[in-house]
């Protein structure tokens, strides 16, 4: 068979950042954005990325901010996107046994985004992917 080289990642914890690479094409297939909350299990693991992400909204001519950022939580994300597509797919990092004392987080999809949504409904991480 024909030799398909691996996908990888370059991780930036001081910038709240992963970026996946394409092992053949070597470009960017998708960002990962961290917010670094203290509720999430990855917290001081990352710093947080300051980020804003320009959105269409579903009503643009409300007048109503566009932007998703750091700070936006997820009754900020559905009021300008809409309800995500399909259903959450739920992450529980205690089910390997391990202490999680912060819950299951969810996982929404957009068309090119997917937010990791805390028990607490804020933005533990926003992934962006060309399709």
């Amino acid at each position: 068979g024909k030799f398909r080289p691996n996908d990888y990642f370059y991780n930036y914890f001081r910038l709240g950042v992963d970026i996946l690479i394409d092992g053949e094409k070597h470009d960017v297939k998708k960002f990962v954005l961290h917010t670094n909350l203290p509720s999430h299990p990855l917290f001081s693991k990352y710093d947080r990325c300051n980020f804003q992400v320009q959105v269409q909204g579903e009503n643009p001519e409300r007048g109503l901010d566009t932007v998703i950022n750091f700070k936006s939580d997820w009754k900020d994300v559905t009021r300008l996107l809409g309800e995500p597509i399909g259903k959450p797919v739920v992450l529980d990092l205690s089910a390997d046994h391990t202490q999680n004392p912060f819950g299951p987080s969810s996982f929404c999809g957009y068309q090119n985004m997917i937010f990791e949504i805390t028990n607490g409904y804020k933005i533990a991480s926003v992934c962006l992917f060309k399709e």
